[in-house]
């Protein structure tokens, strides 16, 4: 697909996920159903609930039954559909850092800022399988945007092709190798961060463990969002 033609229909979908959002509860509610409850007896959140049921009336099935491969596929196109908008930033690059067996894709996000800038090692969620530097590219562009760090996404290796601990290890790599090149990155390496969402979460944690374990300096900072555990 020709990039324009994708930009407006990212800008369509987005849109016609935020009317789907804006939504009354009592619409939502007629038109799909009172979201399940947990165990805890707390309800689903309602727009939520009504986008995984438009998702299943498409008959193409849940993105945790289809195969890695496919898996991957879906959360590439339709991922970006309930991401952020990509923020205007001074700097947006690949790059290449040193993983826990060979070499890992990087992307640097950079704020619209002068000067030295913290950094935040970002490692992306997705059950250890899916997702990687385009499925969280609104998050990690707009995280830089709004915090005025300086955001490095990692796409570390994943299941079921790497096998545990490959991801750890990467995970683990990558953030002693931006530590080692804060400077030249145009950052300050007493203001490191390292954080991520759900499998991305557990893997920043694991990061921190590892560290308290070999005896070396922490990051200033640990964010965790959603993180899995097991």
């Amino acid at each position: 697909m020709h990039p324009f033609a994708r930009n407006v229909l990212e800008t369509v979908s987005r849109a016609t996920l935020r009317q789907l959002d804006a939504a009354p509860p009592r619409v939502l509610r007629a038109a799909f159903g009172d979201p399940p409850r947990s165990d805890r007896g707390i309800e689903l959140d309602l727009p939520t609930h009504a986008l995984l049921r438009l998702i299943a009336l498409t008959g193409r099935g849940q993105i945790h039954q289809l195969d890695p491969v496919r898996a991957r596929a879906v959360a590439r196109r339709e991922g970006v559909l309930v991401d952020l908008p990509p923020a205007r930033l001074a700097e947006q690059r690949d790059f290449e850092i040193d993983g826990g067996d060979g070499s890992l894709r990087a992307r640097l996000y950079r704020p619209r800022l002068a000067g030295p800038r913290p950094i935040v090692v970002w490692l992306h969620g997705g059950g250890f399988v899916i997702g990687g530097l385009e499925t969280h590219r609104g998050m990690c562009s707009n995280l830089a945007a709004r915090s005025g760090c300086i955001v490095v996404a990692v796409d570390y290796r994943k299941a079921p092709e790497h096998r545990f601990p490959a991801a750890v290890d990467d995970a683990f790599a990558s953030f002693r190798w931006v530590r080692d090149h804060a400077e030249q990155l145009g950052g300050r390496r007493s203001q490191l961060a390292i954080g991520g969402d759900s499998a991305g979460g557990n893997l920043s944690a694991g990061v921190c463990q590892r560290l308290r374990a070999a005896g070396e300096e922490w990051p200033a900072v640990l964010a965790l969002i959603y993180p899995t555990y097991v």
